[in-house]
């Protein structure tokens, strides 16, 4: 099977998890979004570190956070967190349209970025994509009379992470495990917080959801994405990692 096809099985896989994940986060209504947050970063360690350990990689996590690039692995972890939280909270609060108005919009500003950022060229057909989308987000501010802040934070902060992404060195998975290294002992912190009763939550010993949902499934969507973008090169000719 060629690199092309893996990429595109890879994306679909992707697609349908993260198609799929609201109908999961909506049923952990019951379960505050910062503790839904924490599990999954934590899950989100264990499982790259296992992966990076099989890969025999794991040694570029320490280089990551002990080299130069520690201050954009740094940003990247604030933009990603953020961008969960927004995920999670929107999904929680009933704005699942918004969200995934977001995950639409975010190609159509990596295009943006890549132009004005990368100074890349936008083909002819971008700029129609991306004229398209601006279109749609005048619709939705006219139409609710409130511009679709959900959609724009989520599109905004996931642009600003794949173009960090794009100069932090090592691997798409070593990277993320350095994030999730950064994120790991404000998560414990939070978890030990909600179990001690000084935050609300402590839902884990409660609810298997939280084990199941923010751990293990979710995180395959990341290692199929990662399969998609080595698949592929992205706008400009820049190969992903």
């Amino acid at each position: 099977m060629t690199e092309a096809k893996k990429g595109i099985l890879a994306l679909l896989g992707a697609c349908t998890i993260w198609g799929l994940s609201p109908l999961y986060y909506k049923a952990l209504s019951d379960v505050p979004p910062p503790e839904v947050l924490a599990h999954r970063s934590l899950w989100s360690l264990v499982i790259f570190a296992v992966v990076l350990q099989g890969q025999g990689r794991l040694a570029e996590v320490p280089r990551l956070l002990a080299g130069p690039s520690f201050a954009k692995v740094l940003l990247a972890t604030a933009m990603i967190s953020l961008n969960w939280y927004i995920y999670i909270q929107a999904i929680q609060d009933g704005h699942g349209l918004q969200s995934s108005l977001g995950y639409y919009i975010f190609p159509l500003v990596a295009v943006l970025i890549g132009f004005v950022v990368f100074g890349e060229r936008i083909a002819r057909m971008q700029m129609v994509a991306v004229a398209m989308a601006a279109v749609a987000v005048v619709a939705l501010t006219l139409g609710t009379g409130t511009p679709p802040w959900v959609a724009l934070l989520l599109a905004g902060t996931f642009g600003i992470y794949a173009a960090l992404k794009r100069v932090i060195g090592g691997t798409a998975v070593s990277s993320v495990t350095a994030e999730m290294v950064l994120l790991a002992p404000l998560a414990l912190g939070w978890l030990v917080a909600a179990h001690l009763g000084a935050t609300a939550g402590g839902m884990f010993g409660e609810s298997w959801r939280v084990r199941v949902v923010t751990g293990w499934g979710p995180r395959i969507d990341v290692l199929q994405h990662i399969g998609t973008v080595r698949a592929f090169e992205l706008p400009g000719g820049t190969q992903a990692e």
